[in-house]
């Protein structure tokens, strides 16, 4: 069995940004890597990911996660509330993703994902505005800690 790892859990999270219906852009990395500014209309909405940590334990590793669901503010700020619901229908699918994964995902089986997760609305101005959710996540997995798989 293959160990989950931060490769395999980003991996997974492109199909998933790729295959979800709404998703036009998936990044991974530091945010402020990211020129969100230069992405065209059509590569929004986005999920962007970040790793924010790691804890390692007798067993086990959590990975600590930034998600970013977010799109361009539309013209009409009436419209920013409406904008917001639907980042956020967005968002709780990544969440259902991670809680839901399974083995065909990339993720192994004894994946948790640490519930609740918060999520903060916001409004970035940058060359354009983006608006959307941000949340943090932990997902915790079993982790060989075996001094025999150590290269030498």
């Amino acid at each position: 069995m293959t160990e989950t790892n931060l490769f395999t859990i980003a991996k997974a999270l492109e199909t998933f940004a790729t295959s979800h219906k709404q998703i036009n852009a998936y990044q991974f990395g530091p945010m402020d890597e990211a020129d969100i500014a230069k992405l065209s209309a059509n590569k929004h909405p986005l999920l962007h990911v970040t790793c924010m940590g790691v804890s390692l334990d007798e067993g086990s590793v959590a990975l600590d996660f930034d998600i970013l669901v977010g799109t361009m503010q539309p013209p009409d700020l009436d419209s920013r509330a409406n904008v917001l619901s639907n980042m956020l229908y967005i968002f709780k699918d990544v969440i259902a993703f991670l809680k839901h994964h399974d083995s065909e995902s990339n993720f192994v089986s004894r994946g948790t994902l640490s519930l609740p997760v918060d999520a903060d609305s916001f409004v970035v101005k940058l060359d354009s505005m983006l608006v959307g959710w941000q949340g943090q996540v932990t997902l915790t997995f079993d982790s060989l800690n075996n001094l025999c798989l150590v290269p030498d």
